[in-house]
């Protein structure tokens, strides 16, 4: 799984269990159009303990929950 495929599969699983997110880092300031070398995925996620195992559920890679 490639990066980008990696990021779509965790942002889709953050807003099916409705929990609030942000991305950071060197990826957005390459999206910003200052390419960086660093291929690194910060995010701040705002996760609720009651929200927990929806996210987890929701984020199923190749057929398994992780």
């Amino acid at each position: 799984m490639s990066q980008q495929e990696l990021l779509k599969k965790v942002i889709q699983a953050l807003d099916q269990a409705g929990i609030q997110y942000m991305i950071a880092g060197s990826i957005v300031s390459s999206l910003q159009g200052e390419p960086r070398s660093i291929h690194a995925i910060d995010m701040i996620v705002a996760i609720q303990s009651s929200k927990a195992q929806e996210f987890v559920e929701a984020l199923d890679i190749n057929g398994r929950s992780v």
